[in-house]
């Protein structure tokens, strides 16, 4: 089983008028499907949900176990590494660096010392998303969509088990929304890697194994 969440509890420390509750004894099984999409309104719990599942934030009570390996302290490093991918609303690339050096520098944070590999990983995932021209490009020279684009290649270039998308497409215009889904769903074909997406882009449900719902504290699965 890939992932699985068990009797997970999350409230926040609140005012006077109490704790805030997120969620309760909430249980979620991730295994089979391919792209797994959560819908809610905003402030419901969709980014507390995979903030917990990507180890940024812990749940006040209950399990969450990835790979077969159990979230707790002593392993954290090694899931974030090599078994948690990331994507934001916002690509949250380093201005800094050239798309090359904000790659090489992910590779290197999970792990990657071979400049040989580095190289050939890098130019083999821009080639796959067909932005290889934009290898020594600074991120302030690209268009919303490719910046997302690279955003998304950073995500899966170390083949992680997981993947947790966060309005991936938010902050795209719909042709290059629905691109980006297009490429999430060739990704989890060709690939296997696996995605849960948090959103309110129903696009999203064309390419969905299983949907998703917050409602009374807890996830509820919509028949398809």
């Amino acid at each position: 089983m890939l992932l699985k969440v068990k009797n997970i509890n999350k409230s926040y420390k609140g005012s006077e008028s109490g704790d805030s509750i997120i969620f309760k004894n909430l249980d979620f099984v991730f295994d089979q499907e391919n792209v797994v999409t959560i819908y809610g309104p905003s402030g419901i719990g969709k980014t507390t949900f995979l903030n917990m599942l990507g180890t940024v934030d812990l749940p006040s009570s209950g399990e969450i176990c990835l790979s077969g390996i159990k979230y707790s302290s002593e392993n954290y490093q090694v899931l974030r590494k090599l078994h948690i991918g990331y994507m934001f609303q916002f690509h949250y690339l380093l201005p800094e660096f050239t798309i090359f050096e904000n790659l090489d520098l992910t590779l290197r944070i999970k792990g990657e010392s071979s400049g040989k590999k580095i190289k050939n990983l890098i130019n083999e995932v821009l080639n796959d998303f067909k932005v290889f021209d934009k290898i020594n490009c600074y991120p302030s020279h690209l268009s919303g969509g490719e910046k997302q684009k690279i955003s998304l290649a950073r995500a899966i270039i170390n083949n992680p088990s997981l993947v947790l998308a966060d309005e991936p497409t938010g902050s795209l215009d719909s042709d290059s929304a629905n691109l980006m889904i297009d490429k999430i769903e060739s990704i989890g074909r060709d690939r296997g890697i696996k995605f849960i997406i948090a959103t309110h882009n129903k696009e999203f449900e064309r390419i969905s194994d299983s949907i998703y719902n917050i409602n009374n504290l807890r996830l509820v699965k919509k028949i398809i």
